[in-house]
């Protein structure tokens, strides 16, 4: 998934709506 701050996270907590 793609974060909020631009990284690849397995984590849920910052999934951006554009993956």
């Amino acid at each position: 998934s793609c974060t909020a701050s631009g990284r690849e996270d397995t984590s849920m907590e910052y999934q951006s709506d554009s993956q």
